[in-house]
């Protein structure tokens, strides 16, 4: 039989749009230039896992910018006048880091372990057994001798009902499933599945932190399994039938958050859908533990 290893951005990127999914996980084609605030967020995460795991500002500031290095310097340094209004840069990543660390100074100490990897089985899907992959921002202590996971947020939109919408969430549940599977909540004195919601505001002026608690009784945790592998049967029908409609019912998905990577691609033709391809877009694949970019040539886009 074979196995199948799906994460939850995956089944994600499909419930958000099988166009989508399609481009991003089956024909592996990206932007060559990464949105800016999926870049900040990938910075400020590594920076935020270095503090926990070393208690030092400074390591955390260096994680920050070893993590813009790599990411390819698509934040600018500073913001200047000629863009006054990007401010999702180095300079003000490292401002917001400082200030985290100094609301949080028991970060540290109260991590138990700063990140944690996992691939759990979930169950069998049109013969194929289905492995759910991710990775866990950390696992915290919740003060009462007991274990919660955590879970890192970078947002420019973080207002009183922000964590309404996480706390039901399949992401939510799903990584509580692996936890309790990994067995992540017998650290110490067994609780209750619990996720630490940990919401940082991107702002160019204000600092804002909050956090919440996510909690779910084990004999719950089953029907977030059972959701995801709904999506995933959905997911392989439409990679056998090599059938992806587009989401153009609800046209928010398309825009919102500064709007989708494809979206010019939605109803581009010809000539000019190739031209897109070839500009704007190039063949990214995980080799290893690397992934590896590649520039799309004629040949790449005949059968995309």
């Amino acid at each position: 039989m074979i196995t199948s290893s799906y994460t939850y951005s995956k089944i994600l990127d499909y419930a958000t749009c099988p166009k989508l999914y399609y481009w991003r996980n089956v024909a592996k084609i990206t932007p060559i230039k990464k949105a800016k605030a999926l870049s900040f967020g990938y910075c400020m995460s590594n920076a935020i896992r270095f503090y926990r795991s070393t208690a030092s500002f400074d390591e955390a500031a260096k994680a920050f910018q070893d993590a813009w290095i790599e990411d390819g310097k698509i934040l600018s340094i500073r913001t200047t006048d000629e863009d006054p209004k990007d401010f999702r840069t180095v300079q003000r990543g490292l401002e917001i880091l400082e200030a985290y660390v100094k609301f949080y100074p028991d970060d540290p100490e109260n991590t138990i372990r700063p990140e944690v990897s996992f691939e759990v089985p979930v169950g069998v899907v049109r013969d194929r057994n289905i492995m759910l992959r991710g990775r866990i921002d950390g696992v915290v202590s919740d003060g009462k001798g007991g274990a919660r996971i955590g879970e890192d947020k970078t947002t420019s939109r973080l207002g009183d009902t922000f964590f309404d919408a996480l706390r039901g969430s399949l992401q939510i549940g799903l990584y509580l499933y692996a936890a309790d599977q990994y067995g992540l909540f017998d650290i110490g004195k067994r609780t209750t599945p619990s996720c630490l919601m940990n919401a940082i505001k991107v702002h160019p002026k204000e600092f804002k932190f909050t956090r919440d608690v996510a909690i779910k009784s084990r004999n719950t945790l089953h029907f977030f399994k059972e959701n995801a592998l709904r999506w995933v049967d959905r997911m392989i029908a439409s990679e056998e039938e090599n059938i992806y409609p587009l989401n153009d019912i609800d046209n928010s998905t398309c825009t919102k958050y500064g709007g989708c990577d494809y979206l010019p691609l939605k109803y581009a033709e010809g000539e000019l859908r190739k031209a897109l391809l070839l500009h704007n877009f190039q063949r990214k694949e995980k080799i290893g533990e690397k992934y590896v970019s590649s520039p799309l040539e004629e040949k790449d886009i005949i059968n995309l």
